[in-house]
């Protein structure tokens, strides 16, 4: 097994050394570190070299990129590149360029990786952070207590459908599970990659939590996507009516690339029973696509934890028929709808 970090950046000048610098001195050190720059105008490149070449060994890569899609078709291109150097027992972990590692990171992760792994080859496994100012002056002491989001609660595969979790830049996966999402053929339908990679595991392979506070969530003005947003009542309406159509778009393409597992019964590739809730969407976006919304609406307004959880089931009753494109950079600003 390879421990192989994957870090996207874009004008991460700020912040890049100090996460690097983190990754490099763990207790367990890594194999690899590839950095995928999309068209940065500041000194990130150049930081990034110059950290290269204070280590011995070819430690970190660069792969510059000239056009910036976004936090999450980044993601998805880098896992698409690196998709062919990797084994399905390679544990890939995604960073952030402006968070920070603490030093036992890779080996509380790799320990409960490998445990997984005896199970299953698709591996996801996530952790706890701290959530910091830009100075890593500690604002809350973990992301999960006091918080809407639980676990392994917000894990059921109908509570996934409508929410995520899952921090990305906390995951680490398997190669076997990462070569299984790059498949998915609308990626600009999914509302981020992380996302994406947690939807396939819990349905094709296991998810971990490991209950630890394994790094900093660094929050700061130029976050896509921040741990705890506010928003006066008409923003959050208004947040509300965007993300419950993004997330019927999502919730319908996640549905046809699952449909492959199906049409695999009879072959000899790999098949996997889709849940219940995932062939209801699929029935009903091929024969009646304006009740998607609607079937959803009524899971998350029934099971929704918080007030502002049953606020998406009604408004996901009111969505229509579900549009045919997201836009990630919307998509990114809704993703902490809790």
């Amino acid at each position: 097994m390879r421990k192989i970090v994957l870090l996207c950046s874009h004008n991460g000048a700020r912040f890049v050394r100090e996460q690097l610098v983190s990754i490099i001195e763990q207790s367990c050190s890594v194999d690899e570190i590839h950095v995928f720059d999309y068209a940065s105008i500041d000194a990130t490149r150049e930081i990034v070299l110059s950290v290269r070449s204070l280590v011995s060994a070819p430690l970190i890569q660069l792969h510059p990129r000239d056009v910036a899609p976004g936090a999450s078709l980044s993601f998805f291109g880098a896992m698409d590149d690196l998709k062919t150097q990797l084994a399905p027992d390679d544990c890939v972990f995604l960073a952030d360029q402006d968070d920070k590692w603490k030093y036992n990171k890779v080996g509380e992760m790799c320990s409960a990786f490998e445990d997984a792994s005896r199970h299953c080859e698709r591996v996801a496994v996530f952790h706890d952070v701290e959530v910091t100012d830009s100075s890593l002056a500690v604002q809350r002491s973990s992301y999960y207590v006091d918080s809407p989001y639980a676990v392994p609660r917000d894990l059921a595969v109908d509570r996934l459908l409508l929410c995520n979790p899952v921090i990305g830049h906390t995951m680490a996966m398997s190669g076997a599970l990462l070569m299984r999402v790059v498949r998915v053929a609308s990626r600009e339908k999914y509302l981020m990659h992380d996302w994406a990679c947690v939807l396939f595991a819990s349905r094709h392979g296991v998810i971990r939590f490991v209950d630890q506070r394994l790094s900093f969530y660094r929050q700061h003005d130029r976050n896509i996507i921040g741990a705890f947003g506010r928003n006066g009542l008409r923003g959050q309406i208004s947040r509300v009516r965007r993300f419950a159509r993004a997330l019927v778009v999502q919730a319908v393409a996640f549905a046809a690339d699952t449909d492959s597992n199906v049409k695999n019964r009879n072959n000899d590739l790999e098949y996997t029973e889709s849940p219940k809730i995932d062939r209801c969407v699929r029935f009903l976006s091929r024969r009646l696509p304006s009740a998607v919304g609607m079937f959803l609406g009524l899971i998350a307004f029934c099971r929704g934890p918080t007030p502002k959880r049953r606020m998406l089931g009604l408004a996901l009753m009111l969505v229509g028929s579900p549009v045919r494109r997201v836009d990630s950079a919307v998509g990114a600003k809704e993703l902490r709808l809790r």
